[in-house]
């Protein structure tokens, strides 16, 4: 199973990129301690890194610890100058109002032949078993959507960007899970990658996409 860090990190290298959700508050200055937020990372690969979030709080932190073109924005009022080769949002849809207003907005600072790159929960993920079973939904108390391929592919569709890249990912094992629970899982997702419990996509503008070579997944 691919880690979603390294992929991450390994996609923007050597790109300019804008980076949505940069800062991961409330657990900023964990992340930093840890050495495993994802904007340190990318950082030291990015060619050009300015990362915008909502969170004044994770912002500050973000500036106190040395970076450099980190914003307080909200992602659905996108207001820059200048444009990127990629629009990295990892899971920050989930948490949106109206993720079509994001995706409206992000048509003025993606190049023309950039990619933008969305991560999120997958809604069939394996983790729907603690559904099942304790009767209460494994979701963040923040979250307003459910994603699966199809729905995040229709909803981008609808803003003329079209899905060129498909990966499944998971986290590391969490320590207060069940050792049989986490063994369970990691058999599972082995045998099937689309229970894996995130998933990122791809997306182009269609009119930088050769249509005729192009796959659309049902």
């Amino acid at each position: 199973m691919i880690d979603r860090t390294s992929y991450l990190a390994s996609t923007c290298s050597n790109r300019s990129v804008l980076h949505v959700g940069c800062s991961d508050f409330p657990i900023t200055a964990e992340r930093l301690r840890q050495k495993t937020l994802l904007h340190e990372h990318l950082a030291k690969v990015c060619s050009r890194l300015v990362g915008i979030d909502n969170s004044e709080e994770g912002i500050r932190i973000l500036q106190e610890s040395g970076f450099a073109d980190v914003l307080c924005m909200d992602a659905e009022s996108i207001v820059l100058r200048e444009t990127f080769d990629v629009v990295l949002a990892g899971d920050v849809l989930e948490h949106m109002s109206n993720p079509g207003l994001f995706l409206e907005g992000i048509k003025g600072v993606l190049n023309g032949s950039g990619r933008l790159i969305i991560g999120v929960p997958n809604a069939y993920s394996f983790n729907i078993v603690k559904y099942m079973w304790g009767g209460s939904e494994p979701t963040h108390k923040d979250h307003t959507y459910y994603f699966s391929v199809k729905t995040l592919s229709q909803l981008c569709s609808r803003y003329q960007l079209v899905p060129t890249r498909l990966v499944f990912t998971a986290q590391p094992d969490c320590a207060y899970e069940p050792a049989l629970y986490r063994i369970a899982r990691r058999a599972l997702i082995k045998m099937a990658k689309t229970l894996a419990p995130s998933l990122i996509i791809e997306f182009q503008h269609d009119s930088s996409v050769d249509l005729c070579q192009y796959y659309e997944w049902a």
